[in-house]
């Protein structure tokens, strides 16, 4: 049966999405893109991408054979967002873009979306609604918690945890065995060489500690 795709966001994130979903189409996935649905009325009946803004949030009311896809880029956000999507009875899709390179035993939570050129080892397990952006590289016994968030660029070493919702940036690079904490921000372009504690923003090379949690 024809898996019909509701993308939660008009934002860059989810205009990225309608994208990915279209090439899985075009490499043969059975699914069929209905358009966006974004809680902005002024936004509502417009075209994106070749592609209807539906509604808010309420469509999912309407139509719960929908799976959702929420493409909300801040990990805070976007788990704001899926609880709220949950309470109305949605049902969640998971987007692999078709180029890249995953293990058959790899272990991909509902609601996560990995994107175009990311490369994956050995052992790897992403849990709910994690993103995983262009050109990522995950090795082996990397461990993404739910919420996760990794920009364009990011390498994981082997042996890396991410806690619920930490947040990496562009271009950071973690050596192995190394744990970011829950909801922590490390900096676009950071080398991450040792812990990073929960609620923490790090920057640099080494990275080092600007913030701590409250």
């Amino acid at each position: 049966m024809t898996m019909k795709l509701a993308i939660m966001g008009c934002g860059g994130h989810g205009r990225e999405m309608a994208q990915m979903a279209e090439r899985m189409r075009k490499s043969g996935a059975d699914l069929e893109t209905l358009g966006f649905i974004d809680d902005n009325p002024d936004l509502h009946g417009r075209d994106l991408c070749g592609l209807p803004v539906l509604g808010g949030k309420d469509f999912i009311r309407q139509y719960p054979e929908v799976r959702v896809i929420c493409a909300i880029g801040k990990p805070r956000a976007r788990r704001a967002a899926v609880a709220e999507l949950a309470r109305l009875g949605a049902r969640f899709a998971t987007l692999i873009d078709p180029s890249v390179s995953l293990p058959a035993e790899a272990v991909i939570g509902e609601g996560s979306m990995v994107c175009a050129g990311t490369v994956m080892t050995t052992n790897i397990r992403l849990g709910r609604h994690v993103i995983v952006n262009l050109s990522c590289t995950l090795s082996h016994d990397a461990d993404l918690a739910d919420f996760a968030t990794l920009a364009c660029g990011v390498h994981l070493s082997g042996n890396v945890t991410v806690r619920e919702g930490a947040e990496l940036g562009v271009g950071v690079n973690v050596i192995p065995g190394v744990t970011l904490g829950e909801w922590s921000m490390s900096g676009a372009g950071a080398a991450v060489i040792r812990d990073v504690p929960p609620g923490a923003t790090v920057v640099g090379v080494p990275a080092r500690i600007i913030k701590e949690q409250p």
